[in-house]
């Protein structure tokens, strides 16, 4: 799980021209554009995602292609938002839930043995503690 937040960029801006107000650090790096905060000493690192068309799935001819990994269609984002930079980590989980259930305890590692349902746990909880982030869990075309 990586959360997706919301901007208050307004469209039909490509790029936010400012920090969002729940950022403590924003910028560009050479994989574009980042902002950040902390909490309880842990690092959250969110990546821009630019509206903009992909398509979806894998082509009906690739090799080794499944199933379930079809029909290819394009998908349109319609508008800009933010991403968590990778799936949550263990030691984030914790810094938010107080608690890592995570079969393979590594800070670093994505957490684990989390449901959906805990998964909107975090979500809300991430919400409670920065104000304006409104984070939720990505649709699939965001993921």
């Amino acid at each position: 799980m990586s959360p997706a937040a919301n901007t208050t960029v307004e469209e039909p801006e490509m790029i936010p021209a400012f920090a969002p107000v729940w950022a403590e650090v924003f910028g560009e790096d050479r994989y574009g554009i980042f902002a950040e905060f902390v909490l309880n000493k842990v690092r959250f690192v969110w990546r821009w995602i630019p509206p903009g068309r992909f398509k979806m799935g894998s082509p009906s001819d690739e090799e080794g292609r499944l199933d379930d990994e079809g029909p290819q269609h394009d998908v349109v984002i319609t508008r800009g938002y933010w991403l968590g930079e990778t799936p949550v980590t263990q030691e984030q989980w914790t810094a938010i839930v107080g608690k890592n259930p995570s079969r393979f305890q590594e800070p670093i590692h994505p957490v684990d043995e989390v449901s959906w349902n805990d998964c909107q746990e975090f979500v809300f909880q991430l919400n409670e503690r920065v104000p304006n982030l409104s984070a939720s869990l990505p649709t699939e075309a965001q993921w």
